[in-house]
């Protein structure tokens, strides 16, 4: 039986949403039917040999920013290769050379897919705004299917008249059970005692996620409760800004800054609480991972509520002042025999990578979603 050949684009290199969505899928979806590969510009990326191993083939193309090149790797691609889908997992449509490129020489039968993952675009400032605005009625035009993590990323990337199907973000849930031994081992790697108060993180460190806030909700919690930690999972363009802030606070004492971490289920089980005080965010996992290992979630109320599986998740609003912030977070009760039973929660929803991949191929293969 012939597979079904999919060409995923872009992942880069960093282990950000999009790459662990493509992963996930990666992993869960029937090898004997599908084929997913995978489109780079980073000869090695973190999550190269994850991405090997399962199963895919990685092609590695000149950056985007060299066009010529880049479109004439693209066309090579499509010449050498049989894809029944080329599959653009975007934050904006702000560049869309690649979609373009693929429209104009993929064989008629081949479908174009444009997934949003996010709510607004990775850098935003006014131009990528504009230009994403003034590329998306064309771009829409040439893709068969538009999947979004979620509506709120739905009316971003493709404006509310537009329909798409929603397909959230999936986990392979297990990977994120509450595990008191690598809570343990992850204390012990960093010197954090074993009665310490964890608040925790896992993102990028970029301006969407508002790392200068968590710091201060920090700062303020640490004069309350001096025997508290931060850990930082996660590498990005702002991570010196960071560093320098934390020491501006004297606070590099007690802030870990661990780096990108394949097993972030670990340092989930490491952590107290999950503070996540993001500007946007189109659907993030990782609070979806946060939940899975049982961990009280302090998030934005600019979220989308469909984040919310569990009974974990404590909205904030950023305008609040970091000290009452920082109360709310006093109020955690650390349990950590509660943390068990919310894996199997989680398991049963939508957001289980079983369902990510069922959903998926329900809308390649028909149309049908099943939002359960």
């Amino acid at each position: 039986m012939k597979r079904i050949k999919i060409l995923a684009f872009e992942i880069v290199d960093a282990i950000g949403g999009i790459e662990t969505y493509l992963l996930t899928l990666a992993k869960t979806i029937d090898k004997q039917k599908y084929q997913i590969d995978i489109v780079t510009s980073y000869t090695n990326y973190v999550l190269k040999d994850d991405f090997l191993k399962a199963g895919c083939n990685v092609f590695v193309l000149p950056p985007a920013s060299k066009n010529t090149l880049y479109k004439k790797a693209i066309v090579e691609l499509i010449k050498a290769n049989d894809y029944d889908f080329y599959y653009f997992n975007k934050n904006s449509l702000a560049r869309t050379n690649a979609i373009n490129t693929v429209y104009k020489n993929k064989k008629k039968q081949s479908k174009i897919i444009i997934h949003s993952h996010n709510t607004s675009p990775s850098k935003s400032n006014f131009l990528i705004r504009l230009a994403h605005y003034f590329n998306r009625g064309r771009a829409i035009k040439k893709a068969d299917f538009l999947f979004a993590c979620s509506e709120v990323a739905s009316c971003w990337m493709f404006g509310k008249k537009i329909k798409s199907t929603i397909i959230p973000n999936g986990i392979i849930v297990d990977n994120f059970a509450f595990n008191l031994s690598k809570r343990n081992e992850i204390r012990d790697k960093y010197k954090i005692p074993s009665d310490s108060f964890v608040v925790g993180n896992v993102s990028v460190f970029k301006k969407q996620k508002n790392h200068p806030l968590l710091l201060k909700i920090f700062k303020s919690f640490h004069e309350m409760k001096p025997n508290s930690f931060l850990l930082l999972v996660g590498d990005g363009p702002d991570k010196d800004k960071i560093i320098n802030l934390c020491k501006d606070y004297e606070l590099m004492d007690c802030v870990v800054f661990c780096g990108a971490q394949k097993t972030v289920g670990d340092y989930l089980s490491a952590m107290d609480c999950f503070l996540l005080p993001s500007f946007y965010e189109g659907l993030p996992i990782s609070i979806v991972e946060a939940q899975a290992s049982g961990l009280t979630c302090f998030i934005s109320n600019n979220i989308t509520k469909q984040v919310q599986l569990t009974d974990l998740i404590r909205w904030i609003s950023i305008d609040s002042s970091h000290d009452l912030l920082a109360e709310e977070l006093h109020k955690v009760d650390v349990d950590t025999n509660k943390r068990y039973d919310y894996n199997q929660v989680v398991a049963m929803t939508r957001f289980s990578s079983n369902m990510l991949a069922h959903n998926f191929i329900k809308g390649i293969e028909d149309g049908q979603f099943i939002d359960s």
